[in-house]
């Protein structure tokens, strides 16, 4: 059970005279019945000389149809179930498009799939190979000509599932060697990809309500009410099929589609929609889609054609949308060479001119800090363009680089030159600087961030031949979990609250990089966890006392989607003592015995001529030594103050009646 409430305030001053405050916050409250977030927008702007500034616009808006510039964003309860793998949202949404369909912002109802909540779980079929052995033998299995396992089978059939492989065709071989030497071989083509879904694995989307008119505008303009039900279901390790039903009080739509792969040619995706609308008439739309990809080569293509009564049930008014989208890409990987990637894609409209888009890259790491990468491009439409490219970087260090950037974008040199420090995860700074030339025109930027222990804070600037034009802003969070409150940077997903009971300057890793040290309660805050990932985190053993007992250096936490989590280290400031330790007839005791500390299970084992060295010792602390199945009590009374550890010297011990 807790909360928290991310905020991100800027502001920001361009060289004309205009500047723009925003606020968003996000408050998040948490508790075993779920998770309910919410975001709220406010916006503030003033005009500069320019009449016909983009900000006078908005700003008319935000007086005329908003309380001085605050706008709801979304609001939203959801209850998350990693076991069913689904999520049920009660507020604001996003539809689920489909193969056909279109996203779409609604109010309302929803459950749906959510794979999120299990991160180690592959929705997609892994290849599958199978064998046998006449008798005892020696299995390797290798993928694409890479050793993957090694194994040893007994005689009889085997098989091996879930083979781990990087999506793309491919090719398993299973060599097998019994003990007279003999060899089998076992070769089979597989074609891995993430448009599948597993064998009797399903993906769907229910929702029910209203959609969401002029989003970032408008608090609470909800429009037409629609039902929509979305579902994909993996019917084999090679064919996924799906459909989809909407309705709205002026539009009905359905769409179906299937989805399957050949080993030797790939993955095709077909599918058809129709939709009937009441001032629109009878609307069809298709789809085609093929996807060839090896660790060499790959090839995609998609084309999609749209009747013109067509209308999705999110359309808000009649308009047109594109008679035939058609793009086409590929790519070639030459290993240490670079690779190579070139796309076209066209538009067609009935009622406008076509477009067209063509582009190509080059890549290529030379060494093991350089990179370089050539790009260019044109678009062919009612108006035309082109540009063509190259960027050299140049690693400095895990968080540090330079780069350069020389190109031509429609006849217009523009050459650019920047060095970059990336902040850390947890507390530290980072810095940008760059400068570079526009056309006629000197241009340079520059940027610093600091992360603190309570938030992040940025300043950027430009210069161009308008003048300085510069932005602050802010970011961070306020949270509470289980009667403690903090200021953090920013949690967006997910935070852990990290206890060493009292401990101050522990320095805490997460995933082993330093998110910082407790404070004055052995408390702190890391925020950005993974939701329903494994986080490690750990503390560092140097920063505790040298009397610090603690049951743990690392744990690990899983926390929900938008939620917090405790991670407590016992920890616990313990007083060591040595002491020779006597029998009642004054004889030093004897080796092989051993001393425990009442109420405690831990063993302190006797040394030479009856010394013990006991951790973890209380002000007045009874003790006993066992030795031959005897029992010996004893009291141990510490010294006042701290300090090293103590030598007790000689402390006699009484035992048990009847030992």
């Amino acid at each position: 059970l807790g909360l928290f409430a991310d905020y991100d305030l800027a502001y920001q001053e361009s060289a004309d005279d205009e500047d723009l405050f925003t606020a968003l916050l996000k408050p998040t409250f948490f508790s075993p019945a779920g998770v309910f977030r919410n975001a709220l927008l406010y916006r503030h702007g003033s005009a500069g000389a320019d009449e016909d500034s983009v900000w006078d616009d908005y700003r008319d808006d935000w007086d005329e149809d908003d309380d001085n510039g605050v706008v709801r964003l979304e609001s939203t309860w959801v209850r998350d179930d990693p076991v069913r793998l689904r999520s049920l949202r009660l507020g604001d949404g996003i539809l689920a498009p489909g193969m056909l369909g279109s996203a779409a912002r609604f109010g309302g109802i929803q459950l749906a799939t959510n794979f999120d909540t299990r991160p180690d779980l592959v929705t997609f079929p892994l290849p599958r190979i199978a064998g046998e052995a006449l008798m005892a033998s020696s299995v390797e299995l290798y993928v694409d000509g890479q050793l993957a396992l090694s194994d040893d089978v007994g005689s009889g059939p085997f098989r091996y599932h879930d083979i781990p492989v990087v999506t793309g065709a491919g090719q398993l071989s299973l060599v097998t060697r019994d003990l007279t030497g003999r060899e089998q071989v076992v070769v089979t083509d597989f074609y891995a990809s993430q448009r599948l879904l597993r064998r009797g694995l399903s993906e769907y989307s229910y929702s029910l309500g209203a959609f969401r008119n002029d989003y970032g505008m408008e608090s609470n303009d909800y429009g037409e009410a629609f039902l929509s039900g979305f579902h994909r279901y993996g019917v084999s390790d090679r064919l996924t099929l799906e459909g989809q039903l909407q309705s709205s009080r002026e539009i009905s739509r359905a769409a179906a589609g299937a989805t399957w792969s050949m080993p030797r040619l790939g993955v095709t995706s077909v599918g058809v929609g129709a939709s009937r609308a009441d001032d629109g008439g009878t609307g069809l739309e298709s789809f085609f889609a093929h996807e060839y990809r090896t660790r060499r080569y790959r090839t995609n293509m998609a084309v999609r054609y749209s009747s013109r009564d067509y209308r999705q049930i999110s359309d808000d008014e009649y308009r047109s949308r594109p008679r035939l989208s058609a793009t086409l890409g590929g790519g070639v990987n030459f290993d240490r060479f670079g690779a190579l990637s070139a796309g076209f894609g066209r538009r067609e409209y009935r009622d406008a001119p076509s477009l067209n888009l063509v582009s190509m890259s080059y890549s290529n790491s030379v060494g093991r800090n350089w990179s370089v990468v050539g790009y260019g491009s044109y678009l062919d439409g009612e108006d035309s363009d082109y540009a063509v490219g190259i960027s050299l970087t140049r690693f400095l260090g895990p968080r540090r680089s330079a780069s350069s950037d020389v190109s031509l974008d429609d006849g217009e040199l523009r050459a650019r030159a920047e060095v970059r420090s990336y902040a850390p995860r947890g507390p530290g700074y980072g810095y940008r600087v760059a400068a570079g030339r526009q056309g006629d025109e000197d241009v340079w930027e520059a940027d610093l961030s600091a992360n603190t222990r309570v938030g992040s804070y940025r300043l950027e600037s430009d210069h161009e031949e308008d003048g300085l034009s510069w932005r602050l802003s802010a970011a961070g969070s306020a949270a509470w979990i289980g009667g403690m409150p903090f200021l953090t940077r920013e949690v967006r997903d997910a935070f852990a609250v990290v206890k060493v009971n009292g401990f101050e300057d522990v320095r805490v890793y997460l995933d082993n990089q330093e998110m910082g040290r407790t404070d004055g309660s052995g408390r702190i805050l890391l925020p950005g966890l993974r939701p329903f990932e494994r986080n490690r985190v750990r503390i560092n053993m140097d920063d505790l006392p040298l009397n610090a007992r603690v049951d743990r250096l690392e744990t690990v936490v899983t926390p929900y989607a938008g939620a917090g989590v405790v991670a407590d280290f016992p920890a616990a400031e313990s007083r060591d003592v040595m002491l020779r330790l006597l029998l009642p007839d004054g004889s030093p005791a004897p080796q092989g015995g051993f001393v425990v500390l009442d109420g405690a299970d831990e063993r302190f084992p006797v040394g030479l001529e009856g010394s013990v060295y006991l951790r973890g010792v209380d002000e007045r602390q009874p003790a006993r030594l066992h030795w031959q199945e005897k029992v010996c009590r004893f009291t141990v009374r510490l010294p006042p103050g701290g300090g090293p550890v103590p030598n007790l010297g000689d402390v006699g011990c009484s035992f048990e009646t009847g030992d």
